[in-house]
């Protein structure tokens, strides 16, 4: 619970106002399953461990790339309580929101948990283009759709061939949450509650 109540206090600290209010809005409906937040990052165990073969939850491998993005966001020219603020935070905090399904209660990870995500931000597009320009919800799709890298669903049929993912032809971004991403699962990113 207090990986989850860090991720709202980065949220609320760097999203602008409309976006913090959207954000409220999802949770609130359930929109993302509450209980995925809780939930292992590995279902299998086999990825994401810390020390001693420990897997950590879904908040606190969001809250370690939060905290990672918020660090280095500065290199995109990123400032906080902006749109493009809000575009990095949203990709990282609902990349993993449909990890174990649509209602969060299967067992394992959902083997297509980036498109279910993406295709939900896609449904609702209207929602995101009261504060994101159609450019940037078409980049936090991405974002989500493709934090997996070569590894993503989309990237082996459909839109690319497998084997042809390239990160060049996507916005810089992409790239940045699957670093962050493989950083966390690697046990490279430290999250130290408290500090800023």
């Amino acid at each position: 619970m207090q990986f989850v109540i860090e991720l709202e206090r980065i949220l609320e600290e760097y999203l602008t106002k409309t976006a913090h209010t959207f954000w409220d809005k999802i949770t609130e409906s359930n929109l993302i399953p509450n209980r995925v937040w809780l939930q292992p990052t590995s279902s299998s165990g086999k990825y994401h461990n810390k020390e001693g073969g420990f897997v950590p939850t879904i908040a606190e491998h969001t809250c370690e790339m939060l905290r990672g993005a918020v660090k280095c966001m500065r290199m995109f020219d990123i400032t906080k309580k902006t749109s493009k603020c809000d575009v990095l935070l949203l990709g990282i905090v609902l990349h993993d929101a449909y990890k174990r399904g649509l209602d969060g209660k299967g067992k394992w990870t959902h083997s297509k948990h980036e498109d279910l995500i993406a295709d939900k931000i896609l449904d609702g597009k209207n929602a995101f283009l009261k504060f994101l320009s159609p450019e940037e919800v078409t980049i936090l799709i991405d974002i989500v759709r493709f934090h997996s890298g070569r590894w993503s669903p989309a990237s082996k049929k459909g839109r690319y061939e497998k084997g042809d993912f390239d990160f060049s032809n996507h916005h810089p971004y992409v790239l940045f949450i699957h670093s962050l991403d493989m950083l966390s699962s690697k046990n490279c990113l430290r999250l130290i509650l408290g500090d800023s």
